[in-house]
């Protein structure tokens, strides 16, 4: 099937009251919007340089305390931070001054006595598994009063992951829900992209350089969830035909179907005038 065909039958028809995904696009969920195959594979519309680097602005916003309004995804730490540092990091944090380029983050550090303990805590906050960020861990947490949002931004930060495992589950779990088997079987094959880590590095006192990792992974998707996409492909496809069946006749109330013995509409086999006799 080619990339034109699949987009034409991107539509969304209703199958006993429930909608279903014919093609590309997710209809409903935390993807809704987006196209299959870009969840699956980790890719994004926007520029991700330009992702990475507002990531890095958001970031810094919410460690010096600029921003506390929305949810900044964050890795698993893998360095644990000193209590004592951390403490003093959190008195001074609000004097620091910042700017991100394409390739850099440059400190205004209020006083060099700190330079060493800021830059610990920079480099021990960026490094970590950022594969786990799909699940939600955030640098500013929710509570009952404060239940804050994920920025346009951040939102494409997560994304930036890979979740062939979300299409998987959809297929398993959702009513309805299943994909053009030839479509699935074409993204099945493709390698899927996460965002691995962020390479920051301390070029001067105050200057950091920073650099996305990326790693690319094959996901085995399991048999039995191409069997099932299947057999609900096949169940759909049968019941769109019994539908349009039942419509056809339905707007054709008139509509007498053809004998085939005396090939008439309707059936003249039983009238005298129109029956053949041998006597």
């Amino acid at each position: 099937m080619t990339q034109s065909h699949l987009i034409s039958r991107n539509l969304k028809v209703k199958l006993r009251n429930t909608r279903v995904l014919l093609a590309m696009l997710f209809d409903f969920g935390k993807y809704k919007g987006r196209q299959v195959d870009d969840v699956w594979c980790g890719k994004i519309s926007t520029d991700v340089k330009q992702v990475i680097k507002q990531y890095i602005i958001e970031v810094m916003n919410a460690l010096t305390l600029k921003s506390t309004h929305f949810k900044i995804p964050c890795p698993e730490l893998e360095t644990v931070i000193d209590p004592g540092s951390l403490k003093l990091f959190k008195k001074i944090r609000t004097e620091i001054s910042f700017e991100v380029t394409s390739k850099y983050l440059i400190l205004d550090i209020p006083e060099n006595r700190y330079a060493k303990l800021i830059g610990d805590v920079v480099l021990s906050l960026f490094e970590g598994n950022y594969r786990s960020v799909v699940k939600g861990n955030s640098w500013i947490q929710e509570s009952d009063d404060f239940l804050p949002t994920y920025t346009p931004n951040s939102e494409q930060f997560l994304w930036l992951q890979a979740d062939p495992g979300y299409v998987a589950w959809c297929i398993n779990n959702v009513d309805h829900f299943y994909i053009s088997p030839s479509y699935l079987a074409q993204i099945s094959q493709l390698e899927c992209q996460y965002l691995k880590s962020i390479q920051i590095k301390q070029v001067k006192q105050d200057i950091f350089s920073y650099q996305a990792v990326f790693t690319t992974l094959a996901y085995n998707l399991p048999a039995q969830i191409v069997q099932k996409n299947t057999f609900k492909a096949h169940c759909s496809a049968l019941e769109n035909d019994f539908e349009d069946l039942s419509t056809f006749h339905q707007n054709n109330s008139d509509y007498v179907p053809r004998c085939q013995s005396c090939e008439e509409a309707p059936c003249m086999c039983s009238d005298p005038e129109k029956t053949s006799s041998f006597y």
